[in-house]
């Protein structure tokens, strides 16, 4: 009887132990979960005030094509006037300026978080910030991951992010499945692009920088952030003078030369592949 009694617990802990395992949650990657973008939604309605304690929340494909749209217009470069409803969310640099314009920070003490797995679905995306309005806020990926980015027309900063500001820290970020179709040539030669900077077209015939976490590293911190596949496509003759990175493009002067600094902390890039002449490297 007592053998039977300790058998019958044995085979009530077992049962137990089944329940307890099929209740358990089944993790679930970040391509099965995320909702594909339409490649037009914009949102910029986001939930929360943009405080340390109370960020805004990223929570969808659109709102994040919102935030992109949002750093892109701040600022008219060509007048130097900040969008009216920006005001109090961009800070113009103390000194440098790239051709005769001012560089401007956007969303600098501004913290973001991403509360979703986001797929954007191969459509045309515009990189957050570019080089005269620079992403300079807090971007918190909270451990989620964006997927199929992929970029075919020609800026200046080639990557999810554009460019980034002294200011900016991003973390907590996967990116996985980045595509960019790389048009650049040598300056003062080559091909010639008609390129939207600075408030007016402007035509160029070089890229400064394509990586696929950010393009142009005017400073930052980037910590615990990876990217996973990632294509860069060369479509030009190209001579050595923009830069090309897995993770990271070009380092360019942020507020003044003694400001310009970047920080990585455990970045890492997995298959990262670059069909150009030169200056590509797998990191930055």
């Amino acid at each position: 009887k007592e053998g039977d009694l300790k058998m019958k617990k044995v085979f009530s802990l077992l049962i137990t132990l089944a329940m307890l395992i099929s209740t358990m949650a089944v993790p679930v990657s970040a391509s099965d979960d995320a909702t594909a973008w339409d490649g037009t939604t914009i949102d910029t309605e986001w939930e929360g005030t943009g405080t340390e304690t109370d960020p805004y929340l990223i929570s969808s494909a659109a709102e994040l094509a919102g935030l992109s749209e949002k750093v892109w217009n701040a600022v008219d470069n060509k007048t130097n006037t900040v969008d009216a409803t920006m005001t109090g969310n961009v800070v113009a640099s103390k000194t440098w300026q790239v051709a005769g314009n001012s560089v401007y920070n956007v969303y600098k003490d501004t913290y973001f978080k991403l509360t979703a797995d986001i797929d954007l679905d191969e459509k045309e995306w515009q990189p957050i910030g570019r080089s005269g309005a620079r992403f300079s806020g807090k971007f918190d990926g909270d451990g989620h991951v964006i997927k199929n980015v992929s970029i075919n027309k020609p800026y200046i900063g080639i990557g999810l992010f554009g460019a980034t500001g002294i200011t900016a820290e991003i973390k907590n970020l996967g990116l996985e499945n980045f595509k960019a179709n790389v048009y650049s040539s040598p300056y003062g030669s080559g091909h010639v692009l008609d390129v939207t900077e600075f408030g007016n077209s402007m035509n160029i015939n070089y890229i400064w920088g394509s990586g696929a976490m950010v393009g142009i590293v005017g400073g930052g911190e980037f910590k615990d952030s990876y990217v996973k596949n990632a294509t860069f496509v060369n479509s030009t003759t190209y001579s050595g003078e923009a830069g090309f990175g897995g993770f990271a493009g070009n380092f360019i002067m942020a507020d003044d030369y003694s400001e310009h600094t970047a920080k990585f902390t455990n970045c890492y890039t997995m298959n990262v592949t670059a069909t150009v002449a030169d200056q590509a490297a797998g990191f930055a």
